[in-house]
């Protein structure tokens, strides 16, 4: 498959413990009056075709003509996984206009949950509203400022991307806004079910407490490399599962308190920043 064509890295993810912005009521308020701002029932009921954007985004960036004629040069970055399992590359963008910084985010789920993280992640703001408005008739959605008369920033959910361009230095960064819009757009083909790109095998799902069990994944192309989530906050481990260690595509975890959870790979493609999941779950008495 196309989206298994590059190294691929490996993360697990306790679902249900991730205590982070994303999945908690932090600035609930906020987050409430914006999806009433821009009529959330609405665009659930929306539901745009699904569609995958295939694009080498290294490539595709390295030298970007906007909607002026503008040329825009970037530099390479390392992609890699959020807190929630999410591909995430950032770069930074230069030309005769200025700076400017362009977060690409890969998502999966569904149109709703896809909705929702990106309505989280712009609630997650200091002020007292999010300074967002839809622009209407721009699939599937696309956000500009609510004030002011240059575009410092826009943001568009587009098929499984969520992608934010904002200024650094650059006074007006719409133009370069709209040629990645239309590049994204260009590159999209309807989504259709590809076989799954691994598969995790759990040696048992009923555990007591002080067992210990052991994950294998299996299935992903050679040259992908496997890093447990360990290193990242340890927030994220949760209080029911303790990581032990990783001996090559397989992680040892302590049962260490009663109750169910699932544990979640996500493999990313660097290139593409195709993001696929499998999960498994267990049970701890």
């Amino acid at each position: 498959m196309y989206h298994m064509q590059a190294a691929i890295f490996l993360f697990g993810i306790l679902w249900g413990t991730i205590a982070m912005a994303l999945g908690t009521d932090f600035n609930q308020d906020t987050r409430e009056a914006f999806k009433k701002s821009i009529n959330y029932p609405a665009l659930v009921a929306a539901h745009p075709q699904e569609k995958t954007v295939t694009l080498d985004w290294h490539k595709a960036l390295q030298n970007l003509k906007d909607a002026q004629g503008t040329v825009w040069t970037s530099t390479p970055a390392e992609p890699g996984l959020g807190g929630t399992g999410e591909g995430q590359l950032r770069l930074n963008l230069q030309s005769s206009k200025g700076e400017a910084i362009v977060e690409i985010i890969s998502l999966d789920g569904d149109w709703q949950e896809r909705l929702d993280y990106v309505i989280a992640k712009k609630s997650l703001t200091d002020r007292i509203d999010v300074n967002s408005k839809l622009v209407p008739g721009i699939e599937d959605i696309y956000f500009i400022p609510k004030t002011g008369t240059e575009v410092p920033f826009t943001s568009f959910l587009y098929g499984n991307l969520f992608i934010d361009i904002s200024q650094w230095d650059a006074n007006d960064i719409d133009a370069l806004a709209k040629a990645i819009y239309q590049l994204v757009k260009n590159n999209s083909q309807p989504a259709v079910e590809a076989k799954p790109a691994f598969k995790i095998n759990v040696d048992k799902c009923q555990l007591n407490i002080g067992d210990t069990v052991k994950i294998n994944v299996e299935g992903l192309v050679k040259d992908w490399t496997s890093e447990w989530i360990y290193n990242q906050p340890q927030l994220l481990l949760g209080n029911e599962l303790e990581y032990l260690e990783q001996d090559g595509d397989t992680f040892f975890f302590k049962a260490v308190k009663a109750g169910k959870i699932e544990v979640t790979f996500a493999a990313l493609n660097t290139r593409t920043l195709y993001v696929e999941k499998q999960s498994v779950a267990v049970e701890i008495r």
